[in-house]
């Protein structure tokens, strides 16, 4: 490890040269390493003096430990720093077809077509933050200790949280006190995630058992708009692996969602049956077969939702040069109350979409493409969209 100081001067001419700032920095650098952990901690701190004195304060900790032949295994991070923040303006804006990853109402889209652009940054008003990242990581796995009915169990948890802040109460802030974090005057940016998943396996490598629980909480306020979602989520799935070439899936969730920028709440819950199914070396099929029944609400308009989804997709290869990906998905709603304006494949009727995507590899150098999209709605005309490219790279 090391414990350093340096000192600097900055001077500006004028007339004649003359003290402007005096600047200090103090820090520690060090690693420890044992049998069980390592640790490497940095500490800094900047004091400027001025016509004042002006305090910043860095930091950055890691930490992997490990007990009882690795069996518990964690992880921390945390970090510390000084930013500067500068307000910015952003407004949605067509980009080109599939280049974006919001459609023309902002709503994330796998072939959108707008994406957010700053439209203007405003230099002339920093704001001085602090930005406090932590995150931990625990894993159990008795089996490496035990051949006893634990083995059976593997649990993993997450957590992590990043506040980026202009509060004065720094103290509380480094400690991440809830006092302070995600507050609705002094937040630029925060978000929340806690995650937990137990794996029980019923029959060894045969049939897994898995129950997760997820909650995320985000506050953003570095535009104009502030916004706010949260997600609180619970599953519960078994995984059945029959042969080496199919593997099936059964799944429960539990999806409770809130979103400031639609004013739209929804509490979902999903039934899904999966089959991957590998029918040749080159042919690789999935499906899904899923029920949502859905109970919400959109600009404070309320509605229920039942819906029947089936997708498809299969991926082909054929003499190293070719590749042939298809999709094919199918959703019917039975929606009442008010439809969305948001969220078109959510209103009652059918939805439609699907994807050909063919690859061919001319040479080494030399690549071929061809892509054919579609989708139908109820109510709406039918949207094809189809594509051809060449791309070489030297």
């Amino acid at each position: 490890g090391e414990i350093f100081y340096k000192y600097e001067t900055i001077d500006s001419l004028r007339t004649t040269w003359m003290e402007k700032s005096k600047i200090d920095n103090y820090g520690i650098n060090s690693f420890i390493k044992t049998k069980i952990s390592e640790t490497e901690l940095n500490f800094a701190q900047r004091r400027i003096n001025t016509d004042s004195i002006t305090v910043y304060n860095m930091a950055k900790i890691s930490n992997r430990s490990s007990f009882l032949q690795n069996s518990i295994d964690f992880t921390a991070n945390y970090s510390l720093q000084n930013l500067q923040f500068y307000p910015k303006i952003i407004e949605l804006e067509y980009v080109g077809e599939e280049l974006g990853i919001y459609d023309s109402l902002g709503l994330a889209d796998e072939h959108g077509e707008y994406d957010y652009i700053v439209q203007s940054i405003d230099y002339d008003n920093p704001k001085l933050s602090t930005e406090v990242s932590s995150d931990f990581r625990l894993n159990l796995k008795p089996q490496i200790i035990t051949k006893s009915y634990l083995e059976r169990f593997k649990y993993e948890a997450y957590w992590s949280i990043t506040e980026n802040s202009q509060t004065t109460e720094k103290t509380k802030l480094y400690f991440l006190d809830s006092e302070i974090t995600m507050n609705d005057e002094t937040t630029i940016f925060g978000k929340n995630t806690n995650r937990n998943t137990l794996w029980y396996n019923i029959i060894k490598k045969i049939v897994t058992f898995k129950i997760e629980t997820n909650k995320i909480d985000i506050l953003d306020n570095r535009y104009q708009i502030s916004e706010k979602n949260k997600v609180d989520e619970i599953s519960l799935s078994a995984e059945l692996n029959l042969s080496a070439k199919s593997r099936m899936k059964f799944e429960y969730e539990n999806r409770v969602e809130s979103e400031s920028r639609l004013n739209s709440e929804s509490d979902q819950d999903s039934y899904s049956y999966e089959l991957r199914y590998r029918i040749t070396k080159n042919f690789t099929w999935h499906s899904v077969l899923a029920y949502h029944d859905d109970l919400g609400s959109e600009t404070d308009l309320d509605y229920t939702n039942s819906t029947i989804e089936c997708k498809n997709d299969f991926t082909y290869f054929w003499n190293r040069k070719y590749r042939l990906i298809g999709k094919f998905n199918y959703k019917r709603n039975k929606r009442e109350g008010a439809q969305s304006n948001a969220y078109l494949d959510r209103n009652n009727g059918n939805a439609f979409n699907w994807d050909l995507f063919l690859n061919y590899r001319i040479n080494y150098y030399t690549y071929a493409s061809i892509k054919y999209q579609g989708d139908k709605n109820t109510g709406l005309d039918t949207v094809h969209k189809f594509s051809v490219e060449m791309k070489a790279e030297f």
